[in-house]
């Protein structure tokens, strides 16, 4: 790429121990956004490792594949841009990073956890028998929507003569509709509170409705609600992780429409504060989702080869998803089965689990009918 002349104030001076910290967090999203992001979407396609309703795994699923293109497609181009000290990827793909890797997931993204979040809200006021109503076809049919309509406003930039440009401050490349000078300018303003602004004050507000019907129910139902309440606390994590780490972006719009000036480091900054929630979500999943916890830590003994095939067995429970979707997954030992009880009848033995292993409910283990205490 033939790079133009940058003025001196245009460029953001590093010291030595400001890339070398930049690098490893930068090094830190590309590892656990790509690779945290790719376990959560194979442990619930593949196995269905996450103890949610399907219709809130397939926003889960989009979200984490809108994470994974974001630390690959955005942040490892800017890793290698601060390796080398400027743009070495030429000007094709200086288009392809400017136009869509810097706008299409994360607006993406945007509108799938905002989607989550009005999601949950209505059904936290529907009865159970209203929820069917909004079924998984509803939920792709939603999805593709999002995808297909976040490319409007790049196909419109693209369309008003807009052009991609190594922007040094940012260490990536920016397409030419965020300079205040350009034609396109106010159509990028329109966008960014269309796309940005009002999902942010949505998912705010929603968040907040959330966490207060948590903490009003689990106070007066104690934990008798706690297993419904689960799938929805991993939800409102994931949404206040969003709202934190767009903080920036939106005193960002805030200043831009008062015509405040932003400080050129201000906008690294909220390039890589953008990027917090990309790389704790799958934290949220393994602390507040006992059976992705379980899956995961067993999943990799195995793959580490500390974990022998037969030295444990699945658990099964059915859940609000349906029997498709496992509840919990946990690996027990079967002589912590209690002896056959002789009073059940039909089906051959029947044991019991204690009440660590399960909650309550039907399950399946090595092969027998089994009720959990």
């Amino acid at each position: 790429m033939e790079e133009e002349p940058v003025l001196p104030h245009h460029q953001l001076i590093l010291s030595l121990e400001s890339k070398v910290f930049i690098g490893l967090y930068n090094a830190l999203v590309i590892i656990i956004g790509c690779f945290g992001n790719l376990i959560v979407l194979y442990c619930s396609v593949k196995h269905g490792a996450i103890s949610m309703d399907e219709t809130t795994l397939a926003f889960i699923e989009n979200l984490a594949l809108a994470d994974i293109l974001i630390s690959v497609l955005f942040y490892l181009p800017m890793f290698f841009t601060l390796c080398f000290g400027k743009w070495v990827f030429g000007r094709e793909l200086c288009w392809f990073v400017g136009f869509f890797s810097s706008h299409v997931p994360f607006l993406a993204e945007i509108l799938v956890i905002m989607a989550i979040s009005c999601y949950r809200v209505w059904v936290l006021k529907k009865p159970p028998e209203r929820r069917k109503i909004f079924s998984v076809t509803h939920v792709k049919i939603l999805l593709s929507m999002i995808w297909i309509v976040v490319t409007v406003p790049v196909v419109y930039w693209i369309c008003a003569g807009a052009y991609a440009h190594y922007a040094p401050p940012i260490l990536s490349c920016w397409s030419s509709n965020h300079v205040v000078n350009d034609p396109t300018y106010t159509s990028t303003t329109v966008f960014t509170i269309i796309f940005v602004a009002v999902p942010m004050v949505i998912l705010f507000l929603t968040s907040v409705k959330i966490m207060y019907t948590i903490c009003v129910h689990t106070l007066s139902s104690g934990a008798s609600f706690m297993p419904h309440i689960r799938s929805i606390t991993t939800v409102n994590f994931i949404c206040w992780a969003f709202l934190f780490s767009y903080v920036p972006i939106f005193i960002t719009i805030v200043l831009k429409t008062s015509g405040v000036s932003i400080p050129i480091w201000f906008g690294l900054f909220q390039v890589y504060a953008k990027s917090i929630h990309v790389v704790v979500n799958p934290f949220i999943y393994v602390i507040t989702n006992l059976r992705f916890r379980h899956f995961v830590i067993s999943w990799l003994r195995r793959k580490l080869g500390k974990l022998d095939e037969e030295e444990g067995e699945e658990v099964v429970e059915e859940v609000e998803g349906g029997p498709n979707k496992l509840e919990n997954v946990r690996l027990f030992d079967p002589n912590q089965l209690s002896p056959p009880n002789s009073s059940t009848s039909g089906g051959g033995p029947h044991y019991q689990l204690p009440s660590p292993v399960m909650g309550n409910g039907h399950i399946r283990a090595n092969g027998h009918s089994c009720t959990a205490v």
